[in-house]
């Protein structure tokens, strides 16, 4: 269910379409064949489009989604640490050399956004500025939950935002207020919580929230855990509130995690 939107994003719409519509069918015969009654006729009549709507569509929502961020990738550096952060070595020196000698058009700066002040974020405007064809500045702030702290990266950012103990309701209003887009950044689910109320509204309120999540992070790209969990969270969004946006995110903190 989770690895599908990807192989689907891989092969064209036709395809899609006519590889969800075998599932379906699939799934029907499978239950005209175990339940060899009315009812189970009924059922295998009505897997069709249930499977469609609760698999197909959202399936393909993310697949299409997916192929988007990986041409969009293609062209532009997502979730990038500058030395302004208390963990970046990146400056605009040895950035500008690296960028120079790629194709890169749009570079997304999202610096840990507890190192700034709003003079501080003026400074990073003004000292890149002009480092790629277009410079997206923003942050990423940390917005403590239930069970753990959401990263959301705040792109486009007009202004810094100080968030000090406000609610997640809070954070997320004033952030919405002040960023053209909002993105969970290396999300992930707490599966042990899933049973706590608290915890499944927080979820859907972030969810309802951003305009779309990362879908990958290459500072977690080798544990299949994570993946799964960013899989799983991207296929919430889409089966929940439609076409969302995902990134492939590249969580760079230094020249080498670039390279």
């Amino acid at each position: 269910l989770i690895t599908v939107p990807l192989w689907l994003s891989k092969i064209n719409g036709l395809e899609r379409a006519l590889v969800l519509l075998l599932i379906s069918i699939g799934l029907s015969s499978a239950v005209t064949l175990l339940v060899e009654s009315q009812v189970g006729i009924i059922l295998s009549i009505l897997i069709v489009p249930i499977t469609l709507h609760v698999i197909a569509w959202p399936s393909l929502r993310l697949a299409y989604a997916v192929k988007i961020a990986r041409n969009r990738a293609k062209q532009e550096l997502f979730h990038v640490h500058t030395d302004y952060s208390h963990d970046g070595t990146l400056n605009r020196r040895n950035l500008g050399e690296f960028l120079a000698k790629r194709p890169w058009k749009r570079i997304y700066l999202t610096d840990h956004a507890e190192d700034f002040s709003a003079k501080r974020y003026e400074q990073l405007k003004d000292n890149y500025r002009g480092l790629a064809p277009e410079v997206v500045f923003g942050l990423e702030y940390e917005i403590k939950g239930i069970s753990h702290v959401y990263h959301i990266l705040a792109c486009d950012l007009s202004r810094f935002v100080y968030l000090n103990e406000t609610s997640l309701d809070e954070a997320l209003q004033k952030l919405r207020e002040e960023a053209k887009l909002l993105i969970w950044a290396h999300p992930r689910i707490a599966f042990s919580q899933l049973r706590k109320w608290r915890y499944n509204r927080e979820l859907l309120q972030i969810l309802s929230s951003v305009d779309g999540v990362e879908i990958h992070n290459n500072r977690n790209a080798d544990r299949f855990r994570f993946k799964l969990s960013m899989l799983l969270v991207a296929w919430l969004l889409c089966f929940l509130f439609g076409t969302r946006v995902v990134y492939i995110g590249i969580d760079a903190h230094s020249l080498h995690d670039l390279i």
